[in-house]
């Protein structure tokens, strides 16, 4: 259902985009002849001009609701806290959203909203290709198991993957091999580790050891 949610607000915010660009496009049109009329073609200013206040006239949900935070009578401080709030709910988003589509997947429930397949589900409710929703499983199946191990001095914080981009390179290895890497990049990272750290300890582990996982 939240992959769902997630899909509609991006079809909106789609359609919201595209609908300010025609206002803009027909808006400017008649502001780019003048202008160039009275200032010899410079025309930029003027164009940007127009896009913000088309922009700023209608804002999205999620943008109404940043500004209200912003501009309410909290604190910086109690500000902040709500704000940063939201961003560790959304970066653990794809953790949640991963299991629901394994869960969709698996058990066929595509079917019970009328789509033909699981690629046409994927399509037209994600907007996106059956190669990329899997992506999303199986790095959801790697941050859950990787936060269930308590390897000995690692701290349980650092066993926690913030981010998709984090752990999807790990799917390229066999699962009794996900530990290995996550703590070899973890060590090096001093911390939790960038995409850019994991890629390179999985890259290493596969040409050295040939470990990577069979591809499908």
């Amino acid at each position: 259902m939240k992959t769902k949610i997630i899909s509609s607000l991006a079809g909106k915010s789609q359609e919201l985009f595209e609908s300010n660009t025609e206002v803009v496009s027909e808006q400017t049109t008649g502001e780019q002849t003048t202008a160039m009329e009275t200032t010899g073609g410079n025309t930029m200013e003027m164009d940007n001009q127009s896009i913000t206040e088309v922009h700023e006239e209608i804002l999205t949900p999620d943008e109404e609701k940043i500004k209200k935070i912003s501009e309410s009578s909290k604190t910086n401080a109690q500000k902040f806290y709500v704000l940063d709030g939201i961003v560790k709910t959304g970066l653990k988003m794809y953790i949640e959203m991963g299991l629901a589509l394994e869960d969709i997947n698996l058990n066929d429930r595509w079917k019970y909203a009328n789509h033909p397949s699981w690629d046409a589900y994927c399509d037209r409710e994600c907007h996106c290709s059956r190669t990329h929703a899997n992506r999303f499983i199986i790095s959801a199946k790697i941050a859950t198991y990787l936060m269930k191990q308590q390897p000995e001095g690692f701290p349980a914080e650092h066993m926690k993957p913030r981010a998709e981009s984090q752990v999807r390179h790990l799917g390229k290895l066999k699962p009794e091999y996900w530990l290995q890497a996550w703590c070899r990049a973890v060590t090096i990272a001093n911390g939790i580790p960038t995409q850019r750290i994991v890629k390179l300890v999985v890259d290493e582990m596969v040409g050295t050891a040939g470990i990577s996982h069979p591809k499908k």
